[in-house]
C-alpha cells in the first residue's frame, strides 16, 4: 500500500515521504491516519453543526423540547447504526469554515454508537461539506448515497452557486432533511432559516428524496426511511 487517507481527507503518498509504513509514522504525523480502504459503495451523512442546530427543536407542545443536535445524534446511534450492518458509512460534519470527518468512512457500525457527540458552532459551509463528499467517494468508492441534514442555508456560496455544482455531481443522489419547528399554536410552519426550495431541488437534481422535520419523531422516522436497509439506492461516484 503506498497511499494513505489523512482524517482530513488528503491523500498522502509513502513513496513520497520514502519511509516505510510502521507505528514511527504516525507519530510523525501526530497520529493523524486512517488506512486507506477502497469501498465498492459507502453512505455519507453530511450534517450541519452550525450555531443554530443548538435550538430546541419543537416548541408547539410547550414542555420540554431537545436541542436540534441532540435529537439528531441520537437517531443516529439508536435507530442509524443497527441498520448498517454490511455498510460502509462516514459521517461528515460541516461548521464555520470547514468541513471534518467525525467518522470517516468504515464498516462497522458500532463506530457510531461509540462515538462522542460533537458540537455546533459556526456557520454553515453546505459547499465546502458536498466538495470534500464528492472528493473523498471519487477516488475511494464506486457508488454512493450522501444524507445531507440542515437547518440553514450555505454561508461559503450563493444558493445558485450551490445549484450549479450540484448539476455537475448529479450522479450521487442526495437526500436532503430541513430541520424547522412548529408555532406553538401548531398551525404555522416555521421555516426557521433553511431554503425548502433549494433542498428541494438538489434532490430532484440528483434523485434524492427530500424531508422535513419538526419534532423528534419526524427526525426518527426519516433516519429509518433513509437508511441503507429501506433506501439502498446508490449512484456512480465517477
Amino acid at each position: 500500500m503506498s497511499d494513505i487517507a489523512l482524517s482530513n481527507g488528503k491523500v498522502l503518498s509513502l513513496d513520497k515521504l520514502g519511509v516505510k509504513k510502521t507505528k514511527s509514522l504516525a507519530e510523525i504525523l501526530d497520529g493523524d491516519i486512517v488506512a486507506q480502504e477502497h469501498f465498492d459503495k459507502v453512505l455519507v451523512v453530511l450534517l450541519d453543526l452550525s450555531g443554530s442546530m443548538l435550538d430546541r427543536i419543537d416548541f408547539s407542545t410547550g414542555g420540554f423540547s431537545p436541542r436540534k443536535v441532540d435529537a439528531m445524534w441520537k437517531a443516529f446511534k439508536i435507530d442509524l447504526a443497527p441498520k448498517l450492518a454490511g455498510w460502509p458509512y462516514g459521517v461528515l460534519a460541516f461548521q464555520d469554515i470547514s468541513a471534518h470527518w467525525i467518522i470517516y468512512p468504515i464498516q462497522d457500525p458500532k463506530a457510531l454508537t461509540v462515538t462522542k457527540q460533537p458540537e455546533a458552532n459556526g456557520s454553515t459551509p453546505m459547499k465546502r461539506a458536498l466538495e470534500t463528499a464528492w472528493g473523498w467517494v471519487r477516488i475511494n468508492a464506486d457508488q454512493a448515497r450522501f444524507i445531507l441534514i440542515t437547518d440553514g442555508c450555505p454561508t461559503d456560496c450563493t444558493e445558485e452557486d450551490l445549484i450549479e455544482i450540484v448539476k455537475r455531481h448529479s450522479k450521487i443522489p442526495i437526500d436532503t432533511i430541513g430541520i424547522g419547528s412548529l408555532s406553538h399554536d401548531q398551525s404555522l410552519w416555521s421555516y426557521g432559516s433553511f431554503n425548502e426550495k433549494l433542498l428541494q431541488t438538489i434532490s430532484e437534481i440528483t434523485g434524492g428524496v427530500y424531508s422535513r422535520v419538526s419534532d423528534v419523531s419526524s427526525i426518527i422516522d426519516t433516519i429509518v426511511k433513509l437508511s441503507p436497509t429501506n433506501r439502498p439506492l446508490l449512484g456512480p461516484a465517477k
